[in-house]
């Protein structure tokens, strides 16, 4: 039969030391550890420059290849793909038939 071990703890006879009032000490926060940053590209000129030369020939080969099967709506097709560019919203309206479904569904391919 095995035999139960009982521990006994022994009882600090220390009291724990009080503190008094009158010797608060203010601690110091703990010091906030700097973010780490992205490294962040340098925008120069140079870049801008290629960005929008890369917009303009995207803008101009989608609009070629828009107006293959879309005829006649020039217009919406240049909004449109402003909006597009933007990053903005674009609302087509228009009587059935106006091929916006076509202009859309082209845009996306």
């Amino acid at each position: 039969m095995a035999k139960k071990k009982t521990i006994a703890k022994k009882a600090s006879k220390k009291a724990p030391a009080k503190k008094s009032p009158a010797k608060k000490v203010a601690k110091k926060a703990p010091a906030k550890k700097a973010a780490k940053k992205a490294p962040s590209k340098a925008i120069t000129d140079k870049s801008i420059i290629d960005d929008v030369t890369k917009l303009g020939i995207a803008n101009e080969s989608l609009k070629a290849e828009l107006r293959k099967t879309i005829v006649g709506m020039d217009n919406v097709i240049e909004e449109t793909l402003i909006a597009i560019f933007s990053r903005g919203h674009a609302l087509l309206e228009g009587v059935p038939g106006l091929a916006k479904t076509l202009l859309v569904s082209s845009i996306a391919e």
